[in-house]
């Protein structure tokens, strides 16, 4: 970054308007656009007066201090990730990011995971939380998020993160203007970052790009497919044929063995088992439970680092870090709460088959 875009960074960051910083070193407001703009840049005599305007150090303001920063905060991102959010702990996580907000009370980076590990906590993994307190966090989050977005400058990525969060809380308070203006503002799915900077690339790098997008884009159908599914007016049978797409669609990208996506045929598996019940169709809701059951199994022992098995997916590598859960529970938890919930001790009582599989779960969760 160039020390005109850093003077303007520190600025705006602390409201300041150029008129004001140029009359506090005494030059015209001009100078200070044209710093800013690259046409200029500052007299070296200029560099302490505007180092302890801003109180940073002139390292800083040329841009040697930047790196360490960014090194640093990038330790803590990793270290969150293989701390807390591999495992689900998002209380550790929000512990973690918050005191370390203190010392960055400017880095959109620590912010925005800051947001997500609240969102995943009370809007993703405790259904419990009371609406009331719910309601509360939404107003904190999206105070944090305009706070972040304060710092994003013209990050896309992190701009669209900020986004993507308060358009599902403004909608989640009944704030569904703000939503929809949030939403409208962003580029369409053509004109994502994704696919535009895909274009920019040649050979190898062009496809590894191409292949990260194919699995981003299966992703998102999937959640699509269950998003979809959630009409009441569509009938069971018509929603057990959804997710059976959902789970077919991930084998047909991803092939044989998914790795990292294990956890997403668990998302399509848990509703088809519990659609197969309802249809009375005891033993294909067996064969679902034991295709998830071997799921729960894969993600749960997933490598570090893990490759597909499609030539299509040939480049693309996934490591374990970059996987993170909502909350502590394992994959074969989650299993058995989905039966305990959905009714399936009682409407499957005396099956053999099923109390095989349950007593497979209760040694899973007992190891």
């Amino acid at each position: 970054m160039t020390i005109g875009a850093t003077i303007k960074q520190l600025r705006q960051e602390q409201d300041i308007t150029q008129e004001q910083l140029a009359e506090a070193l005494g030059i015209t407001s001009r100078a200070v656009s044209q710093w800013e703009n690259d046409r200029t840049a500052p007299d070296i005599s200029q560099l302490p007066a505007l180092a302890n305007f801003f109180d940073v150090t002139t390292d800083y303001l040329l841009g040697v201090d930047i790196y360490k920063r960014k090194e640093a905060i990038d330790s803590i991102l990793k270290y969150d990730t293989v701390n807390f959010g591999m495992i689900g702990d998002m209380d550790g996580s929000i512990r973690h990011l918050t005191e370390k907000i203190r010392e960055y009370p400017n880095s959109h980076e620590l912010i925005q995971a800051l947001t997500t590990s609240l969102y995943s906590k009370y809007f993703q993994s405790s259904p419990e939380i009371e609406e009331a307190e719910k309601r509360r966090k939404a107003e904190e989050i999206l105070a944090l998020c305009d706070k972040g977005l304060k710092y994003a400058g013209k990050n896309i990525s992190a701009i669209g993160g900020f986004y993507q969060t308060m358009v599902y809380l403004n909608t989640y308070l009944g704030n569904i203007e703000k939503a929809q203006e949030l939403a409208s503002s962003m580029p369409a799915i053509p004109c994502s970052g994704e696919m535009l900077y895909s274009r920019t690339l040649k050979g190898k790098d062009k496809t590894e790009s191409h292949q990260y997008l194919l699995l981003n884009l299966m992703w998102y159908a999937c959640h699509e497919i269950r998003r979809i599914s959630w009409d009441e007016d569509y009938t069971l049978e018509e929603k057990a044929s959804m997710y059976e797409l959902g789970e077919n669609l991930i084998h047909l990208i991803a092939g044989d063995d998914p790795v990292f996506y294990n956890d997403t045929l668990n998302e399509m598996c848990q509703p088809l088992m519990w659609v197969c019940k309802e249809l009375g169709q005891t033993e294909k809701a067996l064969d679902v439970l034991e295709r998830g059951i071997g799921y729960a199994e894969a993600f749960e022992n997933r490598p570090d680092v893990g490759k597909y098995s499609p030539c299509w997916l040939n480049l693309a590598t996934d490591e374990k870090q970059y996987t993170t859960k909502h909350n502590m529970a394992s994959s074969y938890e989650e299993y058995m709460d989905e039966l305990e919930r959905g009714g399936f001790f009682e409407a499957f009582k005396g099956n053999e088959r099923f109390e095989r599989l349950v007593e497979r779960l209760k040694e899973k969760i007992s190891k």
